[in-house]
């Protein structure tokens, strides 16, 4: 592919409710699910699921957000340009993701 890396601040949508939303992240960036994550503000008991190439399935590993230590257990990873399911137990909230290219 050819073309300009989208950069600045962009938002998604999400609605919330226990919905699974499928996303990407709207920027080049892979790694944990945090890094991925980064603009989302988690709420305590948020999911994100993955899916498995080998088993040809949703991931039996799911990165849940603990809130108390505002961290992603177990960690979990998104390739580049992976998508994935996020579900959120919270209300309607906007991922405002800023980026950059350096």
């Amino acid at each position: 592919f050819v073309g300009e890396v989208r950069q600045g601040s962009t938002t998604v949508a999400l609605v919330g409710g226990g919905n699974f939303e499928a996303l990407a992240s709207p920027v080049p960036v892979g790694g944990t699910v945090a890094t991925v994550l980064t603009g989302y503000t988690a709420d305590d008991n948020d999911q994100v699921y993955t899916w498995n190439v080998t088993t040809q399935d949703l991931d039996g590993a799911v990165p849940t957000y603990i809130g108390t230590s505002s961290t992603w257990s177990p960690v979990g990873n998104v390739n580049v340009g992976d998508g994935f399911f996020l579900v959120r137990g919270g209300g309607a909230v906007n991922w405002v993701r800023n980026f950059t290219v350096q």
